[in-house]
């Protein structure tokens, strides 16, 4: 009897890489609509003042809106991941494709 065929582990894997390679880029936009919400501006240089609620949030948002930078680098490192989950894929349908035929002949 063959087993079914991993559908969800495969969706998942795919959901995961494509979550890691926007990841910067979904933190800047964070950063980017916190700041905005807050009146402040989000430049290059933590140099501006934002107050949320009696807190100084400025280095925190400087933070995670540099995470941007690391976007590039991720959607290469996303791009081979998808590359090898589509290859893995294949292997893994081709072989229980012939597989199952080996054994019934």
């Amino acid at each position: 009897m063959k087993r079914r065929f991993p559908t969800r582990r495969y969706i998942w894997a795919l959901g995961s890489i494509i979550l890691f390679a926007l990841l910067p880029f979904l933190a800047g936009l964070f950063a980017e609509g916190g700041a905005s919400l807050a009146g402040c501006n989000l430049h290059a240089s933590p140099a501006e003042d934002c107050t949320i609620l009696s807190q100084d949030f400025r280095s925190l948002l400087y933070a995670t809106g540099m995470l941007t930078w690391l976007a590039p680098l991720t959607i290469v490192y996303g791009t081979s991941g998808i590359m090898l989950w589509a290859l893995v894929l294949v292997i893994h349908v081709v072989w229980r494709r012939f597989s199952g035929k080996a054994g019934s002949e």
